[in-house]
């Protein structure tokens, strides 16, 4: 072999290997904790943890006339109930969560102590909270062919993101008419709670479908959700979109004014 072959393959390796290590230095810049929800991504996009899911999404059938993202929304608000219980087991892997059932607590003042006390409500279900939910939602539109990732928000609550074409009568979050696929806000806490408590809508009427804000508040008046806005939320302190081998901060696409 002549010695500008070996030269030319020498580079390559070299060029491959630097490109390697750049990669890595790009990942372990990260903090922990999004280096965590990326290991988990990991897991729950590889094949073999796809094809564990397979009994869950085929339940999709129930609801033929909507997109899959809301068809899983729908059958996690189902499956899945949120509670406040600080003291609850948590998971993160989708399988345990779909199917651990636990007692779940209430918050409760003691007539003596008057402290905060945590007592059995004696409800018997699968119950989580913010982090329990959006594990799941994600693993299940990952397996149905959807590209996720997880937003995660460092004021201590996290939602999904799919790469989808976006329902045409939700609050814009960009000029879709040109764009065919988008990143698509699924908050996905309240809008399973949403579809929970209202089983004969669909969930593209959800307001916590494609409408970039943290936190609703239900207004028995009007019966509808409406946006609540606290200095917690403007205060903002990062918002991480998470994938499995990227990671990116997206703050400018959560702006809570």
């Amino acid at each position: 072999m002549k010695w500008y072959f070996k030269l030319l393959i020498g580079l390559v390796i070299l060029s491959t290997i630097a490109g390697l290590a750049y990669r890595e230095t790009l990942i372990w810049r990260h903090p922990r904790y999004v280096r965590h929800y990326q290991n988990i991504m990991k897991t729950i996009s590889s094949e073999d943890y796809i094809g564990k899911l397979n009994n869950y999404t085929s339940k999709l059938t129930e609801y033929p006339n909507l997109s899959k993202y809301e068809q899983l929304l729908k059958y996690l608000g189902q499956t899945l109930t949120y509670t406040k219980d600080p003291y609850i087991e948590r998971h993160e892997d989708p399988i345990e969560i779909l199917n651990h059932m636990q007692s779940e607590r209430c918050e409760v003042v003691s007539v003596i102590s008057k402290e905060v006390e945590w007592i059995r409500t004696g409800n018997n279900g699968t119950f989580g909270r913010c982090g329990e939910f959006v594990i799941a939602y994600a693993a299940l539109c990952i397996a149905e062919g959807y590209d996720v990732r997880i937003i995660l928000d460092t004021n201590d609550h996290m939602w999904v993101e799919i790469l989808t074409i976006p329902p045409s009568n939700t609050p814009q979050m960009g000029r879709w008419n040109t764009i065919p696929l988008q990143w698509i806000h699924i908050e996905v806490t309240d809008g399973a709670t949403w579809c929970r408590n209202n089983p004969d809508k669909n969930p593209i009427d959800c307001p916590m479908i494609n409408d970039p804000y943290r936190y609703y508040t239900y207004n028995n008046e009007t019966k509808n959700y409406e946006k609540k806005i606290d200095e917690e939320m403007i205060e903002m302190k990062e918002i991480w979109a998470i994938q499995p081998d990227f990671a990116e901060r997206v703050e400018e696409n959560y702006q809570w004014e």
